[in-house]
């Protein structure tokens, strides 16, 4: 027995770590997001007026 709740708390931990690690990755992309909008902000407006225009088109 307590073999196994040593084993479910270090799979818990490692759990909670890769829930962490997910949650700082997605912060740190969606900070990379809003500066990329920032700086690229024209360009995503050009694609998207471009993405229109095929769809008006098929």
């Amino acid at each position: 027995a307590k073999n196994s709740s040593i084993f479910w708390h270090s799979s818990n931990s490692q759990m909670t770590s890769s829930i962490a690690s997910s949650f700082a990755s997605l912060f740190l992309g969606m900070t990379l997001m809003s500066i990329a909008e920032r700086q690229l902000g024209w360009y995503s407006k050009a694609r998207s007026e471009i993405h229109l225009e095929i769809m008006m088109r098929t």
